[in-house]
């Protein structure tokens, strides 16, 4: 039987979305993530690409949740904050072989 407490506490968000210009002038948008993990907080910026080169790579190894899309039926692109709460849900998601959902 495994229990919830032997595994360490995960949790993860992307509270926030940043706007950088690279060295050739185009403005890029970065999701900052944060993970606290033992107690410890990290952070990271990732592109919305790295993203989806995670989901496809998990994809191969477990059941994923559908990765949202950039799209919005009804307009050319998602409001970056709906697209900022999309990927933090999509990261929340429990999945399947979750050792906190092992009884």
């Amino acid at each position: 039987m495994v229990l919830e407490k032997d595994f360490p506490m995960i949790e993860v968000s992307i509270p926030s979305i940043e706007k950088k210009v690279d060295e050739s002038g185009k403005s890029k948008k970065l999701f900052r993530v944060e993970v606290l993990f033992n107690e410890r907080k990290h952070d990271v910026l990732k592109r919305s690409s790295e993203f989806q080169t995670l989901h496809r790579k998990l994809r191969k190894i477990i059941r994923t949740p559908d990765f949202p899309s950039k799209r919005n039926p009804h307009l050319r692109t998602k409001p970056v904050e709906q697209r900022r709460q999309e990927l933090e849900d999509y990261i929340q998601v429990k999945h399947p072989g979750d050792h906190s959902a092992r009884c």
